[in-house]
């Protein structure tokens, strides 16, 4: 990859976003046929994973773009999210699925349960929160870019979790 269009990249420059889509999206969209993905939502996944990369590289959580790889892998990731939402019947996001709207209001109260959570939480465990939870990055690439090791970074993350599990808003079981 051109090292000039991977800097321009990195700076969040969309004009380089789109040279790198028009080279790798193929490959992204075609990694996500061969694990048995639609293919109508195989063309979203593949649209949202070069949204998460092209935002994450905007706000600087990025170091580095290894492409096609990363894009794949974020790719699978959300595919993997959807295929656990379809095995535990969760209503989530999987496409054409509203939720009632009491479970939109309770989700909506236990989303705000979290942000207040975490704004208590230092910057490390809530950069850690974001990348794993809202990115979808695996375990050593944000261990990677928080300049901590795997395991401790996947010992924060679970003492962030049983944080968030004492909130009353999940005295249910059901927490993040």
């Amino acid at each position: 990859m051109n090292r000039g269009l991977q800097a321009r990249a990195l700076e969040g420059e969309r004009g380089a976003w789109d040279q790198l889509v028009s080279e790798h999206g193929r490959v992204v969209y075609l990694s996500l046929l061969s694990r048995g993905v639609r293919a109508e939502r195989a063309r979203e996944l593949t649209q949202e994973t070069w949204t998460r990369l092209w935002r994450k590289a905007r706000a600087g959580g990025l170091g580095a773009l290894q492409l096609p790889g990363l894009a794949i892998r974020q790719a699978a990731f959300l595919a993997g999210t959807d295929l656990r939402r379809a095995r535990t019947g969760e209503r989530g996001d999987l496409p054409g699925t509203v939720p009632p709207q009491e479970d939109e209001v309770d989700a909506r109260r236990r989303v705000q349960a979290v942000l207040r959570a975490l704004a208590g939480c230092d910057a490390i465990d809530r950069s850690l929160f974001q990348a794993v939870y809202s990115d979808g990055m695996p375990h050593a690439e944000v261990a990677l870019l928080l300049g901590l090791s795997v395991q401790r970074t996947r010992q924060r993350l679970c003492e962030l979790r049983g944080r968030l599990r004492d909130l009353p808003e999940f005295s249910d079981g059901d927490y993040p």
